[in-house]
């Protein structure tokens, strides 16, 4: 179980890494992008980068608690 905020901080940014490359690597994939709609595409391009800035905001929490960042 996870004890501290820093614990739960360092497994949210993990979790959302880990999506994020996920996801990145899907948008990477012309045939997963073909298809769908452009407003579809669109939708999901601007969802990485929300997740990027949300990485990088947890990042810097992490940083500031002077916790590691994996």
């Amino acid at each position: 179980m996870l004890e501290t905020w820093q614990d739960r901080l360092q497994a949210e940014y993990k979790e959302v890494s880990d999506r994020l490359a996920k996801l990145n690597r899907f948008l990477q994939n012309d045939e997963n992008v073909g298809a769908l709609s452009k407003l579809d595409a669109g939708l999901l391009i601007a969802q990485s980068y929300a997740m990027a800035q949300y990485l990088d905001i947890l990042k810097t929490r992490l940083l500031r608690a002077e916790c590691r960042v994996e």
